[in-house]
Parts: C-alpha cells; sequence; structure tokens
C-alpha cells in the first residue's frame, strides 16, 4: 500500500493494526515512512525512535532514522546512525549508503564516489548506489559516465518509470534535447511510453523545443497528482513557463502558485535547519558593524591566487555572464558551491563571530585555509595562474565575512531591474534551501529582496569594497562594452571571439541553475521590463520595492 501510495488507506490499516500489536517494529517503522512521506517529521521520529526501543538491532527503522536525519541537515545523528550499522554488520550497504550520502552534504564529493564505489564492488547491481553516483558526476558535470551509471540503474529495475524520469531529466538539463526527443522516441521498454514521466518530459521537450501551446496542451492531459511532488513542481513550472511565452499571464500566474505551493508545503518540514542556518547568515552580517567601527586596515589574508566573488540577488544575470567569462583561457569558474559558506561554519565552530573586534590574522587564516581546502576537494589540483571566480550570488549575504577574510578581493555584484528579478524569482523551481524557501510569493521574495540588496548598500557605504557593477539590461544591450569593463577590472584580455555565450555553453556539461535553458540560445531582450505584464500582481509590493529600487539606480513608475 506504501508503494503504490495509497497512503490515506495505510494510515487507517497501520492504526487498526498497532491497536493489535502495541510492540511491533516493524509497524513502526511504517508509521515513520508515512509520516516522513507526509512531511510529518517529529512524528516520524518518534515512530523510529519506539520502533527502535522495541529492537535496538532492527536495521531498516535505523536506517531509515539515519536518512531522516540527513534530511534535516543533521549530520552527526545520521552518521551515528549509519556507523552503528556498520559495526553491527560489518559491511551494510545502506549504512555505506548513508555516509556517502554525508560526505555529499559536507561537500566532499571525492570521498562519497569512493564510498558509493565501495557498495558497488560489494554488489554491483546497488541500484541506489547507482543512481546516487549518477547525481554526484552529473553534478560534476561528468554527464557520459553519469548517463551510463543511471542507464544501469535503470536496466537492474526493469525500467523504473522513476528512473526513466531521472534519465530523461538528465538529458534535458544538461541541454542534450537531441538525445532526449530519441529516448522518448524510441524508450528502452515499451511499458515506459504509458508512463506519466513519458508524458511529463514529452510536455518539457515541446516547452524547450518552443512548441508551447503543445506543451501545454500535452501537461493538461495528465493529472499531476499521479506524478511525485518534486515532478509535480517541474510539471507547474513547465506550464508556468510555457504560458508566459504564450502571454498567457493568468495561466502562468496560477501555475507558479501551485508550484510555490508545493515548495512551500516541502520546506514546511525542514524549518527548524533553515531557521538555525538563516541566523548563521545573521551573524555574518553583523561582521559588518565590527568592521565599520573599526580602524584595523590590515584586512584580510593575501594569496597569490585570490578568489575574485561573483555576487548578486538570483536571477540577476550571474549565469549569463559566468557563461561569458568562460571564454577566457585566465579563469575558472566554480559555480554554485557553498565554500564561503563552509568557511563560515567554521567560524562558527570557533566561537568567534560574536568578537567585538576583527578577527586575528591567525583566525582568518584557518578561515581561508577551510575556504582553500573546499575548493582543492572540488576542483582537484589547481589550474596555475587561473583566477579562481566563485559564483554564488547569495554570498551577497556574507560581504562583510568575505572582505574580513580575504586580502580586499575583487567583487562582481549582477543587477537587474528589482521588479524583473523578483518576479523571475518567483517563476522558478529552485531547489528547496534555506535562501530558496524564502522565494513562495511575490511579497516574500520581494521582502527578502530588499533584506539584501540594503545590506550591500551599507557595505558599500561602510567598507572599502573593490567592486564593479554589472548591470543585466546593460550586459543584454551591450555586451562587448560590458565585457570590456570586466576583462580590465579582472586583469585578463578581452578578446570578443571567445565571448560568445552559445559556443562557452555548448562546452559546458553542466550548467548549475535554472537559468540553463537560457545561456545557450543567443542573448536576447524579452526578458528586460516583462515585469510590466504583471503589474496588477506587483502592486501589493510597490511599497517595500520602491525605496531600495531607486537607490539601485532604477524607476519603476506604474
Amino acid at each position: 500500500m506504501y508503494s503504490r501510495g495509497e497512503h490515506e488507506n495505510l494510515s487507517k490499516r497501520l492504526k487498526e493494526l498497532l491497536h493489535h500489536f502495541p510492540n511491533s517494529p516493524i509497524l513502526y517503522n511504517v508509521k515513520g515512512a508515512l509520516n516522513a512521506s507526509s512531511g510529518n517529521i517529529k512524528l516520524a521520529e518518534s515512530a523510529y525512535k519506539n520502533s527502535l526501543l522495541m529492537d535496538p538491532e532492527y536495521h531498516a527503522a535505523r536506517k531509515n532514522l539515519g536518512k531522516l536525519y540527513l534530511e534535516l541537515g543533521d549530520n552527526t545523528k545520521a552518521e551515528q546512525q549509519f556507523n552503528y550499522l556498520i559495526e553491527k554488520s560489518g559491511t551494510h550497504e545502506g549504512g555505506i549508503i548513508g555516509l556517502a550520502m554525508i560526505s555529499t552534504n559536507r561537500g566532499n564529493s571525492a570521498k562519497a564516489l569512493t564510498q558509493y564505489q565501495k557498495v558497488l564492488d560489494l554488489n554491483p547491481d546497488n541500484v541506489i548506489a547507482l543512481t546516487n553516483s549518477a547525481n554526484i558526476l552529473y553534478e560534476q558535470g561528468k554527464i557520459d559516465s553519469a548517463l551510463t551509471s543511471i542507464e544501469r540503474a535503470l536496466h537492474l529495475s526493469d525500467g523504473s518509470p522513476d528512473l526513466f524520469g531521472n534519465l530523461c531529466s538528465f538529458l534535458e538539463s544538461s541541454n542534450k534535447l537531441h538525445e532526449l526527443q530519441i529516448l522518448l522516441d524510441k524508450p528502452p521498454y515499451e511499458h515506459l511510453r504509458n508512463s506519466h514521466e513519458w508524458t511529463l518530459y514529452s510536455g518539457v521537450l515541446a516547452n524547450r523545443l518552443g512548441n508551447n501551446s503543445t506543451a501545454i496542451k500535452i501537461l493538461t492531459g495528465i493529472p499531476p497528482e499521479v506524478l511525485t511532488a518534486r515532478r509535480q513542481r517541474q510539471y507547474h513550472a513547465t506550464i508556468g513557463r510555457a504560458a508566459v511565452e504564450c502571454s498567457l499571464t493568468q495561466v502562468a500566474m496560477s501555475a507558479f502558485e501551485k508550484m510555490n505551493s508545493l515548495i512551500e508545503k516541502e520546506a514546511a518540514g525542514y524549518q527548524t535547519k533553515y531557521i538555525k542556518e538563516r541566523n548563521e547568515r545573521e551573524e555574518a552580517k553583523k561582521r559588518l558593524g565590527v568592521l565599520k567601527g573599526s580602524k584595523n586596515t590590515n584586512i584580510g589574508v593575501k594569496s597569490d591566487t585570490p578568489p575574485i566573488f561573483m555576487v548578486g540577488f538570483p536571477r540577476s544575470g550571474t549565469t549569463l555572464l559566468d557563461t561569458l567569462l568562460r571564454g577566457s583561457d585566465e579563469v575558472e569558474l566554480i559555480e554554485e558551491k557553498p565554500f564561503v559558506s563552509a568557511a563560515l561554519k567554521k567560524a562558527l565552530d570557533l566561537k568567534i563571530m560574536d568578537s567585538p573586534t576583527p578577527f586575528a590574522q591567525e583566525q582568518k587564516k584557518i578561515l581561508y585555509e577551510e575556504y582553500y581546502r573546499h575548493i582543492s576537494n572540488f576542483m582537484g589540483v589547481k589550474t596555475p595562474g587561473k583566477k579562481i571566480v566563485d559564483k554564488l550570488p547569495l554570498n551577497i549575504e556574507l560581504i562583510a565575512f568575505i572582505y574580513e577574510v580575504f586580502n580586499n578581493p575583487k567583487i562582481i555584484l549582477s543587477l537587474r531591474h528589482p521588479y524583473d528579478c523578483i518576479l523571475s524569482c518567483y517563476f522558478q523551481n529552485f531547489e528547496n534551501n534555506t535562501a530558496m524557501s524564502r522565494m513562495t510569493s511575490l511579497n516574500s521574495v520581494a521582502i527578502y529582496y530588499a533584506e539584501v540588496m540594503t545590506h550591500w548598500l551599507s557595505a558599500v557605504e561602510a567598507l572599502n569594497l573593490n567592486h564593479i557593477i554589472i548591470r543585466y539590461e546593460n550586459l543584454v544591450e551591450e555586451p562587448s562594452k560590458q565585457l570590456k569593463d570586466i576583462c580590465e577590472f579582472l586583469g585578463i584580455q578581452f578578446e570578443s571571439d571567445n565571448f560568445d555565450n552559445v559556443i562557452n555553453a555548448k562546452s559546458r556539461n553542466r550548467i548549475n541553475t535554472p537559468s540553463y535553458r537560457q545561456v545557450g540560445k543567443p542573448i536576447y531582450k524579452s526578458a528586460i521590463n516583462r515585469w510590466q505584464q504583471y503589474e496588477s500582481y506587483l502592486v501589493e509590493i510597490r511599497e517595500i520595492i520602491e525605496p531600495i529600487s531607486a537607490k539601485l539606480g532604477y524607476k519603476t513608475a506604474f
């Protein structure tokens, strides 16, 4: 009943069975899984713990409890459960997989791959290890290896519709649309042609190819409830994007509202984690007050290869700029990796974030080395002579911390019209995390935008930031001029033939942002002032946005 998705019937049946068998660890494990799937995290934890009280050696419940802690971001508690499994059974595949997931969470993808390979050495047919390895390989841009792994998992599962959906997703999000078309035309198992995943990705492909009316028609032919929650989000997001292109404003807003409702529901189970991480970022913001009141000019750790930080509010044009800059042989781009956050966590562990004075030089060195340790784990051997550009837009919240740790770092700020930026965020099917959980309504995005950009302006006023501002509108209207300016700022050569976003996007195996759909197209201007089509929906946020918009140099007359 659980595997068939009959959760309501299962809940009723489970209640009856527990009445007759109140000491059954199996039933409490099922109860935990049912609550976890419904987002009732505390009830799930309680049920798993009850199962283990009845039988501490019931490995299924222990593995599920570890997975629950993993999803909550409590790696320490998760690690305890998985290590217990390994200690008790020697080589517990589920335990090793759990530790691999923790390694992934900690940013050590190389270690995670080694752990998954250990599982595959024990059992070459472990579908979970194959699937998770594929996910890591894909994130690393090793698309061919990822596809090989997921295709094997699909074969071992006898054509699992879910894994078929994963394969379709890999092809679509790596812009392999021709290969996706072939896969949909000739699926490896005939029964997949009747799957909801086949229909979903047929609609997604139609949208990607610009056949937006067809995409809407295909997708509205299936009820979204038959899809997993993640794919329901993609379903509504695709209808929304197609409706935007068809100028069906009400249809678009309705679809994005449904998508964001699902994201919000999913986020509800992780608020404890999100609040903790939000508070950590607030601690980083407070460093601005310390630095502002300090006369200490010996800021940051000097380096022969200091990182350059590309920041901005999400959907402000950083991915387009990133892709253009990849035409230079003099830069190495790192996309969307939380390496600054790793250094921040180190500072929190050292309990120095509440220091009323700037960090001591030795403390800065520790944080600097922590940052580069994560870069080394991700990149391997550094490329000699190349400038590292660390692009993660919301590092803008950590700008004072960055300024304090690094020696006069160069900062690239991407700006876009606030209303276009906010609207585009609302339209995105973001991965659920601390920041993106604040993007589920126009009002919440607007409040977040105002907070972030106000902090930036305060940092500019208080600190001698070595920065350049690139406005999305200017980048689209006159890319050569903007690129010349940024190359001069970075100290690299400008060769116009190398800065072609279409060519550079094709050479990228993986674009790790929602912009992967746009950056492979010739630069277009249709997204400028798109907000004007949605004025009636934006009225509610005017009071929040007008003051900061003016300070950023944008006119927003309705």
